[in-house]
């Protein structure tokens, strides 16, 4: 007999409790979770030759919160993680502060929000529980994060370099973390669907 998976966010499988019925005292652990989520996850960089951009686990991290978080909380989380950063906690992959945020790496940064959030709506819609779908929207999520970077990078480098430093080089690391991703959502959601029946 196979378990029948559910098309919410894993969080609330988690939770066992209707969406609707989260306290405001749950909902804001998870946020706070995904904040740090990211923030330990942007100190697994490394930069390319040829680029001042590092390239880090964090993208891989927002679209993964956004399946297991849904939309809104992944966004909060996002918001979060970005505030805190621009009050000056080291937080991002080259520090913190309001210089970081508004730097050259700034636009991938600011990025997060709309990958989170959208990949977030498509989780909800189940769209994350089978591996070519959830490639599908990895994908779609690391596209989003590429094209805030390049069009932020370009005010300070010009649009042809912000192509050649900071979107080619990352869309090999892009494409891997969306295989990443789209392995691990759907078997995240089926070993747990596996534990409840």
């Amino acid at each position: 007999m196979s378990a029948r998976l559910s098309s919410r966010p894993l969080a609330f499988e988690i939770t066992q409790t209707d969406p609707k019925r989260l306290s405001l005292m749950r909902d804001s652990l998870w946020v706070l979770s995904g904040s740090i989520v990211l923030a330990l996850s942007s100190k697994a960089s490394l930069v390319l030759p040829g680029t001042v951009i590092p390239m880090t686990l964090q993208t891989l991290a927002v679209l993964l919160l956004a399946t297991t978080l849904g939309s809104h909380r992944a966004a909060a989380a996002v918001v979060l993680y970005l505030v805190e950063g621009a009050l000056g906690a080291p937080v991002f992959a080259l520090g913190g502060g309001i210089a970081v945020l508004m730097g050259p790496t700034g636009g991938y940064l600011l990025g997060f929000l709309p990958a989170a959030y959208l990949v977030g709506r498509w989780a909800e819609k189940g769209w994350d529980r089978q591996p070519v779908s959830a490639g599908i929207i990895f994908l779609l999520g690391h596209l989003a994060i590429l094209l805030s970077g390049v069009t932020f990078l370009s005010a300070w480098i010009g649009w042809d370099a912000a192509w050649i430093q900071g979107f080619y080089p990352f869309v090999l690391g892009s494409f891997y973390k969306s295989i990443l991703g789209a392995i691990a959502a759907p078997t995240a959601l089926t070993l747990f669907s596996k534990e409840r029946s």
